[in-house]
Parts: structure tokens; C-alpha cells; sequence
């Protein structure tokens, strides 16, 4: 008996002999895709049979296809040259569209969106609506200048591309990465940092989160408002960290400046706890200070185990009236492990 296969790397037994026509073997497929195996009698080549498709590689494995990193993960301005990391355990060239999306939130409408089709090394930009890829790469919200480029060494592909933003798209934005391979694995949307888009100045301000990015279970953040008519005219300042702009489920905490009292909402996002425990984190004040403008909040926040995952740092900001929010900005993002 003779083994074949339509996989051109595959390990198979060598030629033998059936005992009472039946015989067990093991064989070894290495080519990703819809195989067979087949045994022909070797003195009768018309005895043949064949099995069915054997599917190599795209079992329950877990995705392995990832977005490394966004260099810088935060800062301002109108223009950047950016670099985005990705990777594929199978290889750099395993990789298939890898994607960058620049907004307040997850949402493709609105937004700076980019998509990389590695097979054939074109850059895209998605259109306003977030529905169509566009013939050039320019949109309402930011245009790629020329000269972008694209480069891959073992597991990993390197993206690096020249970004002008519109003075309409200002405002704190999350930057997004997503990444698919050639087997259909997709890594989903990974918020991996953040950077702001100079625009109109509200009287009260979210300016910055440190760190900005990183990861672990609990962290010492420094945050900091400012208000153009003296850090005295802040009234409460919020700070909610969660995978999307969402108060339920979070880890949302309100402090009042007049108070000088620290609050964290309840899971429902709608009621201040009386301690500052929920299911998400714990916080505590390890300092607050003021100075001309600018107030300063240091935190010591400690995750839960449950809460696990990439989380987007939002900061708001509102005036003693109530009149003047500074609205939510998105100043970090961090990985709860």
C-alpha cells in the first residue's frame, strides 16, 4: 500500500503491507487548508481511495494574530509621524489587513481610518461614513502625507505613516488597532493609546493622565485640570476608565474640588458609593494640590481581577456653576492584568 497527500509537506507512513486488509497509520499534515490522503495498492494502481477534507490549521485554536504597539501612544498636535506594530506568530507576511482608527470612541463613522492591505502593500483610508475605502487618503478628519511605508521582519510588521489632522477633528482621541490574517483570525479592536487634536479652549480643561500607558493591577496616576479662570472655579472633576466612553461597569470616580471628598460610582453608573470599592476597582487619594490654573489629583487605584483587559482612560472636567464642562477627552489607556 502507498500513501499520497495533496499537501505537498505532509509527513506520511511508508509503503507496507495490509494484515487481513485493514491497518492503522499516522500521518502528518503541515500545509494550512483542506487536505486529503490517499492509499493505492502498489501492484494494482486502480485500488485507490481517498479521505475526506481534513482541515489543517483552522481548528479552536486560540487567535494569535495581534496589534503590537502605537508609537507615540500619547501626545498632541496637528501633525505626526506614526508607528503601528503587528504581529502573527505564523510569520509577518501571515498577516492580511491590519487596521488604525483614530477617535473619540470605537466607531468607524467620523474618524481617522485606516486600513493596510499587506498582500497587495496598499494604504487605505475609510471614508466618513466608515462604509467604503476611498480612492485617495484624505478625508473630513485627517490625510496621509506621502512617503508612508510598510516593512516586515520575522513575526512582525512595522506601519509607518505621516498623519495631519483637521482643526474639526479636535479633541482627545483613541488610537485603535485591529489586525487579520490570511486564516480569517482577527485580533478585534485594542485600545493602545491615545493623543490630542489641538482645538477651541473651554474655562475648564482635562489635560493629562501619568502614566498614559502601561499595565497592571493597580497604579499610582497623577491627573491634572486646569480652568483659565484659576483652579478655584473647578467644581467636580471625573475620571472613568473602561473599554468604551461608559459609566456602568467602570471604574468611575467624581472628585469634588470645593470638598476636597473623593466618590466612586456604582456599577450601574448611576449612584455614588458611600466607600470606594466597586466590582471594577479601588481607589484611594494619596494627593491633591493647586496651583495658578491647575488642579492635581494623585490616585492609587487597584483593578480587580474581573476587570481584566485593555481599558481607555477618560477625564472630564466641569466649573463650580456647572455652566462649562470641558466634556470627556480620552488622555490614556492601560492594560488591567
Amino acid at each position: 500500500m502507498h500513501f499520497s497527500s495533496s499537501d505537498a509537506a505532509a509527513v506520511l507512513p511508508a509503503n507496507t503491507t495490509l494484515a487481513g486488509g485493514t491497518g492503522a497509520f499516522s500521518a502528518t499534515l503541515n500545509t494550512i487548508g483542506n487536505q486529503t490522503i490517499a492509499a493505492t495498492d502498489s501492484l494494482v494502481s486502480s485500488i485507490t481511495g481517498t479521505s475526506g477534507a481534513i482541515a489543517v490549521g483552522t481548528g479552536t485554536s486560540p487567535v494569535s494574530v495581534a496589534p503590537g504597539s502605537a508609537g507615540p501612544a500619547s501626545g498632541s498636535g496637528s501633525s505626526q509621524s506614526f508607528t503601528f506594530t503587528f504581529t502573527d506568530p505564523r510569520g509577518y507576511q501571515d498577516l492580511n489587513v491590519v487596521n488604525v482608527l483614530f477617535n473619540n470612541f470605537l466607531d468607524g463613522r467620523n474618524a481617522c481610518y485606516l486600513a493596510y492591505a499587506r498582500p497587495l502593500n496598499v494604504l487605505y483610508l475609510v471614508n466618513d461614513a466608515g462604509t467604503a475605502l476611498l480612492p485617495g487618503l484624505s478625508n473630513s478628519q485627517c490625510s496621509v502625507a506621502a512617503g508612508w511605508s510598510a516593512s516586515g521582519s520575522g513575526n512582525t510588521l512595522t506601519l509607518t505613516v505621516n498623519l495631519t489632522f483637521t482643526a474639526s477633528f479636535a479633541g482627545n482621541k483613541v488610537t485603535y488597532l485591529a489586525a487579520r490574517d490570511l486564516e480569517g483570525d482577527n485580533s478585534g479592536w485594542q485600545a493602545l493609546g491615545t493623543w490630542g487634536i489641538p482645538g477651541a479652549t473651554t474655562f475648564p480643561s482635562a489635560n493629562a493622565v501619568n502614566p498614559s500607558r502601561g499595565s497592571g493591577s493597580s497604579q499610582t496616576f497623577t491627573f491634572t485640570f486646569s480652568d483659565t479662570k484659576g483652579a478655584q472655579d473647578l467644581g467636580i472633576v471625573d475620571i472613568l476608565i473602561n473599554n468604551f466612553l461608559d459609566g456602568r461597569q467602570a471604574c468611575y470616580l467624581a472628585y469634588s474640588r470645593p470638598t476636597n471628598t473623593l466618590f466612586l460610582v456604582d456599577d450601574s453608573g448611576a449612584t455614588l458609593l458611600p466607600g470606594l470599592s466597586n466590582s471594577q476597582c479601588t481607589a484611594s487619594v494619596t494627593g491633591s494640590s493647586t496651583s495658578g490654573n491647575t488642579l492635581t489629583l494623585s490616585l492609587n487605584i487597584s483593578f480587580t481581577a474581573a476587570f481584566d483587559g485593555d481599558r481607555v482612560i477618560y477625564l472630564a472636567a466641569r466649573d463650580a456653576t456647572d455652566a462649562n464642562t470641558s466634556g470627556w477627552q480620552s488622555l490614556g489607556s492601560w492594560t488591567v492584568q
